[in-house]
């Protein structure tokens, strides 16, 4: 029997923490990684808890049980890649949690870019992850790619906290 793997389920608009709910109700391992924003109303400021990849709840399930997961109100489908929902690596999930753990300030962008030099974090708060390095007006900034969603994030590392990673093969 396969074991259960991480998987981008795309919601409904703006239904991200409900879908959240009902999957934990329904007892299904779930993430959903959120960050406070200041919003202003016409009369007032609050602080809310926003998603950090709008219209995405990534939940651990096995294959058997997809109709179980996408029949869930607020659902739409699994992130497909051919053909297939695309598994997410526990590491990859793991490193988000820790980033949001953190409050690690990040951005969420879905521009996808140039290959570039492969780095490891040595030393810091994020000391371990592995990604890109992308220069930007004479600053590095560290890409951790999430491929199966197509998105990245972007850290803002000095230089100095970087070393080359040795390709694995």
């Amino acid at each position: 029997m396969p074991e259960q793997q991480w998987y981008a389920l795309y919601t409904a608009a703006r239904a991200e923490i409900k879908v959240y709910e009902r999957l934990v109700k329904e007892g299904f391992e779930t993430f959903l990684p959120l960050k406070k924003v200041e919003r202003q109303w016409s009369d007032r400021k609050k602080i809310i808890d926003e998603p950090v990849f709008r219209s995405y709840v990534f939940v651990k399930t096995m294959p058997h049980l997809f109709y179980q997961v996408t029949g869930i109100p607020g659902a739409v489908c699994f992130v497909h890649f051919e053909k297939k929902p695309a598994p997410i690596r526990e590491e990859q999930i793991e490193m988000l949690k820790k980033l949001i753990k953190l409050n690690a300030s990040f951005i969420v962008t879905p521009n996808k870019f140039k290959p570039g030099q492969k780095v490891k974090v040595i030393e810091g708060i994020f000391q371990g992850l592995k990604g890109e390095v992308v220069s930007e007006k004479h600053k590095e900034l560290f890409i951790i790619r999430i491929d199966t969603l197509q998105y990245n994030l972007v850290l803002q590392i000095e230089d100095c906290f970087l070393a080359p990673d040795k390709i694995e093969g």
